[in-house]
């Protein structure tokens, strides 16, 4: 939402328009005119469009109710609807969080290779911004005290051995080389302390 006003934009939604979680919430409230969107009766693979001061924002109907999830197939039919609007209308600057990635779930590499292939042969510049959610939206623990920055802070605690295999993990060692009982109990599951 900080880019400037040339640049269209465009997100995910569900086919009911209800917009109530994830970066949705920013698109509903500032762009508004659901109505509108509701009335263009898009089904998943879809787009809806809305028209915003000389530019476009897009809303891809990548799934058909907004608990659901998307696949690929839903993403990639309305990709191509959207490279066709793009191409028909000369739009030639585009803004995106990173689409169905989030609450979604989608893998972004796989999003991006769409992305890439569906673009490849036009002119429109296509920038990726980083989301950060408001703490309201994801349940922040209020009586942990957090940095008020652009950076998430999220505390849970369970064993690191338990730690799921696409976690970024950030280990302080020492000089001297101790390895703890939970690098070691990590090292049984992931393999690591020799690449450490």
């Amino acid at each position: 939402f900080n880019m400037p006003k040339d640049y269209s934009l465009a997100h995910c939604v569900a086919e009911d328009m209800s917009m109530g979680s994830g970066i949705a919430v920013q698109f509903s409230q500032q762009f508004k005119r659901r109505e509108d969107l509701y009335s263009q009766r898009q089904r998943q693979g879809g787009l809806a469009v809305l028209e915003d001061n000389g530019r476009y924002i897009y809303y891809l109907v990548t799934k058909r109710q907004s608990s659901g999830k998307p696949t690929q197939q839903t993403m990639w039919n309305s990709l191509q609807k959207l490279q066709n609007h793009i191409s028909e209308n000369e739009v030639k600057k585009l803004a995106i969080p990173r689409i169905g990635c989030g609450l979604d779930r989608l893998e972004w590499s796989q999003v991006k290779a769409m992305l890439e292939y569906t673009f490849k042969d036009t002119d429109v510049a296509i920038t990726v911004c980083n989301f950060q959610q408001a703490e309201e939206d994801v349940g922040v623990d209020r009586s942990v005290p957090i940095k008020r920055n652009k950076c998430f802070v999220k505390n849970e605690r369970y064993p690191i051995s338990d730690i799921e295999s696409s976690t970024a993990i950030i280990y302080f060692g020492t000089e001297d080389g101790f390895i703890s009982e939970d690098i070691k109990n990590l090292d049984k599951k992931f393999g690591i302390i020799m690449d450490y």
